[in-house]
């Protein structure tokens, strides 16, 4: 995604969109950094500082979606039990 992507997203207004839009152009820049990293130093400073800046972005989206991490686990965890229960 471009900036120019990203501005459109985020001036929609819709808060969850443009969230996800930025976790989108951060793990993007981030796969960019990762390439640079071995040859520059700053690439992994920075590599570090988006990944930290990424999962206070996915932490943001999963607070105002609902969802949590474990969901996903809780539910399996719920039919297995289930199907060796009865």
């Amino acid at each position: 995604m471009d900036g120019e992507q990203l501005y459109t997203v985020v001036a929609r207004g819709d808060r969850v969109k443009a969230l996800e839009a930025y976790r989108d152009a951060l793990a993007a820049e981030m796969v960019r950094l990762q390439h640079a990293q071995s040859a520059n130093e700053a690439a992994g400073r920075d590599f570090s500082i988006m990944g930290k800046e990424l999962r206070a972005v996915m932490a943001e989206i999963a607070e105002l979606t609902g969802v949590k991490e474990s969901d996903e686990f809780d539910e399996l965890k719920a039919r297995r039990d289930a199907r060796r229960s009865g």
